[in-house]
């Protein structure tokens, strides 16, 4: 199993003083992979017995701040100013993939970051790489982030939705029958 922080500040003035903000963010910017001995479970009880866990220790976040990258405008900034916000995570032939809800950048395309898993855990050499994933505009004319995203055979489930959440009385209308396909 694979889990991600969210990677982004807290938002709607959350935490007002600076130095519990920036120690929530730094807490969000972490990759944990658990394994679980699948014959350490008890099927009686459902009790697991062996769990190993790793932490990238911040490496995915170093890459996403280094200087060189697209995403260094957005890094540490809160959501609601268009800030990097990760909230789907999937892996796939050994590279994990994480869909950013923000930014959207300014032609409109969301990001989906990826990078080797192990130059995650295992210290290897590794390329990151953001790639830009056009999901349109919902039914308000906003942008799409990404919501969720699920490795499906050979590529991803994507839910996608406004950066920003909509006013209370300007709800969003679920799509037609028919689901969208975007091909990455």
């Amino acid at each position: 199993f694979y889990v991600i922080g969210s990677y982004g500040r807290p938002r709607h003035a959350d935490v007002p003083d600076e130095a519990k903000s920036n120690a929530k963010a730094a807490a969000t910017r972490h990759v944990f992979r658990i394994k679980i001995d699948p014959s350490t479970v008890s099927l009686d009880t459902g009790k697991i017995g062996t769990v190993l866990k790793d932490d990238d220790g911040g490496r995915l976040a170093h890459l996403m701040s280094a200087p060189s990258t697209p995403l260094t405008p957005f890094y540490d900034k809160p959501l609601d100013a268009n800030g990097l916000t990760i909230e789907g995570v999937a892996v796939q032939d050994g590279v994990l993939y994480a869909g950013l809800r923000g930014p959207v950048l300014d032609d409109g395309n969301a990001i989906i970051v990826s990078a080797p898993i192990n130059a995650l855990f295992d210290g290897a050499e590794g390329q990151f790489t953001p790639d830009p994933v056009m999901l349109g505009k919902d039914n308000l004319g906003n942008p799409r982030g990404i919501r969720d995203l699920v490795a499906f055979d050979d590529s991803f489930l994507i839910i996608a939705g406004p950066v920003q959440d909509p006013d209370e009385d300007r709800g969003i209308k679920p799509l037609s029958a028919e689901s969208e396909y975007i091909p990455l």
